[in-house]
């Protein structure tokens, strides 16, 4: 479980944060692919799609913690603790149930998800293999061509547990405990940058953005060199509605929306308290945006102003 920034400005207690910060590597060595094969993985009996018949008969969702969201369509993905939600655009509340009284529908195999994002037509994700699901742990990067139905292994399996992940237009970015690059998945690059928390890019776009205790950095290259916070908002979670509209949750669950890439930012409504995930999109001219709070997952349909929580 990512443990929230605290009043002092901190991401995470202050044994770990310097974990954090001593694996910070600035060599730029390349990290090679690991040499071991692991199977595609697929949903164990019982931890797969749910039949669109029995959708009434789906109870309220254990999320245990949610790690992050993305919107694909009407759906919104939940990458949980106890793996991969589908739910509807307006979210899911405290109680596990969606706004029609159903659960969100699980998907593929029982993995929590510690890292996950969208790329293109893919999605990636990292964390550790749960009961029934044949991977090493952590599983280090995998990739998913069918919305998280199947995962297949990239790289770093029973390496890397990158609990901040995303993707740009050219490249994969994760933290680790190091900052890595790969433009491939299979091919890794340590890169002289933050000790990250979170991570946010767009498969169209090259800037990425990653919170720490500092504040904001930022990349125009797709990860390859930073720039060190100079101002602006203590952001705990970010994510990018297209290449240049960027939303961000404070811990005190304040949103705040930048529209020239994360140079920039205003502040919006609150979302909520403890806050896990934030994701973003533009529906039809409108921005949405969409915070993990607690176990709940709250929708705004008017650019972070307001939310249905």
């Amino acid at each position: 479980m990512k443990t929230p920034f605290s009043a002092a400005r901190a991401l995470a207690p202050a044994a770990l944060l310097a974990v954090l910060l001593s694996a910070c590597s600035p060599t730029g060595d390349p990290i090679p692919p690991v040499s071991e094969s692991a199977p595609k993985a697929s949903a164990p009996a019982g931890t797969g799609d749910v039949d669109s018949d029995d959708a009434d008969e789906r109870g309220p969702a254990d999320f245990g913690h949610i790690h992050g969201l993305h919107a694909d369509g009407d759906d919104l993905l939940i990458a949980s603790h106890h793996g991969l939600f589908v739910s509807g655009i307006d979210g899911v509340g405290a109680d596990g149930l969606m706004p029609d009284g159903n659960g969100p529908e699980p998907r593929g195999p029982l993995i929590d998800l510690m890292g996950f994002a969208a790329g293109g037509d893919a999605l990636y994700a990292s964390g550790h293999p749960g009961a029934g699901t044949d991977l090493p742990d952590p599983v280090g990067l995998l990739r998913s061509d069918d919305d998280g139905a199947t995962w297949e292994p990239l790289s770093r399996t029973g390496q890397s547990d990158f609990h901040a992940l995303t993707a740009a237009a050219d490249a994969v970015v994760g933290f680790d405990g190091a900052l890595v690059r790969s433009e491939d998945g299979q091919e890794w690059n340590t890169i002289a940058g933050p000790a990250a928390f979170a991570l946010a890019g767009h498969p169209e776009g090259d800037t990425v953005l990653a919170t720490t205790q500092e504040g904001l950095w930022r990349s125009e290259d797709a990860g390859k060199t930073w720039v060190e916070p100079d101002g602006g908002p203590l952001l705990q979670y970010i994510a990018f509605a297209d290449p240049d509209t960027a939303v961000g949750i404070a811990p005190d669950g304040v949103i705040h929306v930048s529209e020239d890439a994360g140079i920039s930012w205003k502040a919006a409504g609150n979302a909520g308290e403890e806050p896990g995930a934030i994701a973003a999109a533009v529906r039809e001219g409108d921005l949405h945006v969409w915070a993990a709070v607690g176990t709940a997952v709250v929708h705004s349909d008017d650019g972070g102003a307001t939310f249905n929580g």
